[in-house]
């Protein structure tokens, strides 16, 4: 095979050996994109078995539920390098590359990695009746990647379910961390929150330490049954003992009980109860026998930077990016902007997913809508232009849609200008990075 040639996927049901560039390695890995989001186990499960299993060389903290996973992963990550301990993180989706999922020690796999592991992957033999997902091969590559570094302890970040999702292939986790579970991917995982929370619990294995945000009823009835079922004894977080003593666009400063007071960067009252269940998951992991001091605590929160999570990219005028992509995050960004600043209107520059519920998140933002501007992601799922611009002039606000999320950028940032209001882009990851390469320049 000469470099340059053009990947199909039947090409590797029978060669074994190959020579990639970084850009056939990209491609090989997305390949079996077409294949969309496939729940099961089995597929990933026989890749695992031709490549030697790497996912039982590592110790896990397993993260899973609706809104929080990514930057609970990074917090605990971030934690546990502070510490001394080699640490893997895998998290999804990706911003920029390819390569800023699958991490050890904060620092995304390089691409002679990628490329020699992507070929390992190639060559074992694809079962054509049963083509791996994109996201499968992905997490395959991931398990090689830490079982190669020798890595202490992995923060794994479920996709968008638990029971059936591929990560769920490993062993029983030191830990599973359920974040707040919400209505999401209701295709996928259930139309009733019971349903989807009997999802999200499946993580949850015999033995392990279950740490829980706190949940709604239905949420929490599905995390007990769980848990006695397997064996696995819970500690739900306790927000009231979240005691937060000043806050800014640069970070928030805050107790949790008698610990603290910790520094944290990122924004929002919820950032703050996704502290409290890493601090809860940094003392199960102590008494399970982590050395884990105070100053690695606070010196790991300190550094968690996580992007597109109310990330400022720069002012004047104030350009907030943000990722929330489903009701419950779009309720949390939006009292994060009431509260931050709490006499400033925004332009929303948005695009969204066609099968979220985006006529919820347009009316939660628009009580803070001078204007809305949309777009639409490069995703074969994104909301089309023509109903967009119709779900918006819905709201009552003032909406106009642009052809490209860079066009829209740039009236997004004139529009703040002549109401003197700031800009926030938000509705989803998929358009994250073409929103910072468009705005920095500008701002």
């Amino acid at each position: 095979m000469t470099h340059g040639q053009a990947f199909s996927c039947p090409l590797f049901y029978e060669r074994r050996f190959f020579i990639m560039t970084y850009p056939e390695a990209v491609e090989f890995m997305q390949s079996t994109r077409f294949l969309g989001s496939v729940p099961g186990l089995s597929r990933l499960q026989a890749l695992l078995a031709r490549l030697g299993n790497p996912e039982r060389q590592c110790r896990f903290i397993h993260v899973a539920g609706t809104n929080g996973k990514g930057s609970v992963c990074k917090m605990l990550s971030s934690v546990l390098c502070q510490a001394g301990y080699r640490t893997g993180l895998y998290t999804s989706p990706y911003l920029h590359s390819v390569r800023e999922q699958i991490q050890v020690n904060g620092k995304e796999i390089d691409r002679e990695a990628y490329i020699r592991l992507a070929e390992k992957l190639a060559g074992c033999g694809l079962n054509k009746d049963a083509l791996p997902t994109e996201f499968e091969l992905n997490t395959a590559l991931a398990f090689l990647y830490f079982a190669e570094q020798k890595c202490e302890v992995v923060v794994l970040e479920a996709g968008m379910g638990g029971a059936l999702d591929a990560t769920n292939v490993i062993p029983a986790p030191m830990v599973a961390v359920l974040t707040p579970i919400s209505r999401d991917h209701t295709s996928f995982l259930g139309e009733t929150l019971g349903q989807i929370a009997a999802q999200k619990a499946g993580i949850i294995k015999p033995g392990c330490r279950v740490i829980s945000a706190p949940q709604d009823e239905a949420v929490q009835h599905e995390i007990e049954a769980a848990c006695q079922a397997q064996n696995a004894p819970c500690t739900t977080t306790t927000p009231s003992l979240l005691n937060r003593k000043n806050f800014s666009l640069s970070g928030q400063r805050f107790y949790y009980g008698l610990q603290g007071p910790y520094f944290l960067p990122l924004l929002g009252r919820h950032q703050l109860e996704n502290a409290a269940l890493v601090l809860q998951t940094v003392l199960c992991l102590k008494e399970m026998g982590f050395r884990i001091p105070d100053q690695s605590v606070t010196a790991g929160l300190a550094e968690a930077h996580w992007p597109a999570r109310l990330e400022i990219l720069g002012r004047p005028p104030l350009f907030i990016l943000d990722g929330a992509h489903n009701t419950a995050g779009m309720q949390s960004a939006i009292a994060c902007l009431k509260e931050l600043c709490p006499d400033r209107s925004f332009v929303f520059l948005t695009g969204v997913m066609r099968d979220k519920p985006y006529e919820q998140m347009f009316s939660e933002m628009a009580p803070l809508a001078a204007q809305f501007i949309g777009v639409q992601p490069e995703n074969p799922r994104a909301l089309p232009l023509s109903e967009m611009e119709q779900a918006l002039l819905q709201t009552g606000r003032p909406a106009m849609v642009c052809d490209t999320v860079q066009e829209g950028v740039k009236a997004a940032i004139q529009a703040a200008k002549e109401h003197n209001a700031g800009v926030c882009a938000i509705g989803s990851l998929y358009m994250a990075d073409d929103v910072r390469k468009a705005a920095l320049p500008l701002l």
